[in-house]
């Protein structure tokens, strides 16, 4: 196993998590593009406990208070039953 997908399976949170998928560098030996997809199965990303999200289409990580999304980077934010993800979430605390 590599480096990154050993540090991804270790993280100890969501906040863990986002710092390690956020400091993987591109590389580019001129022949081969490595990017982060290549070496962390980003399908298969650890959860830190709390109720799934009810639509998960493009939430990465998740705990009970948060969620791990992306947009250019990983980042996180507060859960919020109103938004998009926990809409109809009964488990998710206004």
């Amino acid at each position: 196993m590599n480096p990154t997908q050993s540090a991804v399976n270790g993280a100890a949170n969501l906040q863990d998590l986002c710092d390690i998928l956020n400091a993987h560098e591109i590389t580019d030996d001129g022949e081969n593009v490595e990017t982060l997809a290549d070496v962390v199965d980003l399908c298969g990303l650890p959860t830190f406990g709390g109720t799934p999200p009810s639509n998960t289409a493009e939430v990465w990580s998740w705990d009970s208070d948060s969620v791990l999304l992306f947009n250019n980077e990983y980042y996180i934010e507060k859960r919020d039953p109103d938004a998009w993800y926990d809409r109809g979430n009964t488990a998710i605390a206004a």
